[in-house]
């Protein structure tokens, strides 16, 4: 495959990744108190005891076992709550300055200190759930994770109801449990995660239905909102973008999936997935001028379509 090309699609593919990395290891704000897609990913959640070695980080104190909600006060839970996030802040600080310290030479290098933050994320979440009633951890998450960050900020000052808010984080929150420290840069794993990231999408437009999620599109996706507004421009269809977007979609993963076990045909594949894709743009845009149609609606295809022309 021609590097450009895939160097292209790796980076529409991580880019969420990345975020979520940056925003779940940074130190918990609230040390006060404070087609359809897959269901939610049921994620085990390791358990490492006091003085247990090999865990998290290795040997270390481990937080207390909270009681369990129905046993707590309001206040007293509160104050559990304030304690648990306390004391993963420490934690996690001190994992930070040891990955600081250690730098190249730290064991297994950046893909162990992930995976040791995201083991870390997934023991707190488990403490945090045994000092809260599920409603109130359902809100501390919809508050701290980049799950419910993206989901406030692409949909608050919308017509989104509460219920339809909160399906919306839910599949964004699962996606992230599976993906969101993962940073395998293989076509085959990059192919799994682009098709989970596609029925993630399928779900969210699900729950909000089509306005909604073409709202929700114009705020999450550069590239829908410049099809949406060159289709506002030439008077075509509204729903002409979401068209154009599936079949970018399908290239998208056409393609991760031709890299993902390279043929002799590799080269004859992805000059017919290019010719498919222009197909179903015609089909979908008949009247679209073939020079806008170059400059604006196929400009995704990159080189691979240039290649390809005739």
């Amino acid at each position: 495959m021609n590097k450009s090309t895939l160097a292209g699609i790796v980076g529409v593919v991580i880019l969420c990744g990345g975020f979520a990395f940056w925003w779940r290891a940074k130190p918990a704000a609230g040390d006060s108190p404070g087609e359809t897609g897959p269901s939610k990913i049921s994620v085990p959640k390791p358990r490492v005891e006091r003085g247990e070695t090999g865990g998290v980080g290795g040997s270390r104190p481990r937080p207390e076992e909270p009681p369990a909600p129905k046993e707590l006060s309001a206040d007293a839970r509160t104050e559990r709550v304030k304690k648990i996030l306390r004391d993963y802040q420490e934690i996690q600080a001190k994992m930070s300055a040891d990955y600081g310290a250690a730098g190249q030479s730290f064991p297994g290098g950046l893909s162990a200190f992930l995976r040791q933050l995201a083991l870390l994320e997934r023991e707190k979440r488990a403490d945090l759930a045994k000092a809260m009633t599920p409603q109130e951890l359902e809100d501390y998450e919809i508050r701290e994770t980049a799950a419910g960050q993206k989901m406030r900020t692409l949909l608050d000052g919308t017509a989104a109801t509460d219920e339809q808010r909160r399906a919306v984080f839910h599949a964004e929150d699962s996606f992230n449990e599976r993906f969101g420290f993962t940073f395998d840069m293989a076509p085959a794993a990059l192919a799994v995660r682009e098709a989970a990231r596609q029925a993630t999408q399928r779900e969210i437009h699900a729950a909000l239905g089509d306005e909604l999620f073409q709202g929700w599109l114009q705020r999450d996706d550069p590239t829908y909102a410049h099809l949406a507004e060159f289709a506002r421009q030439q008077n075509l269809p509204g729903n002409l973008a979401l068209g154009l977007l599936n079949v970018r979609n399908g290239f998208t993963l056409s393609m991760l999936d031709i890299a993902s076990a390279p043929l002799e045909s590799a080269a004859e594949r992805r000059a017919a997935l290019v010719v498919w894709a222009r197909d179903q743009i015609a089909g979908i845009a008949p009247l679209l001028p073939r020079d806008a149609g170059d400059r604006e609606v196929t400009s995704w295809l990159g080189k691979s379509a240039s290649a390809a022309r005739p």
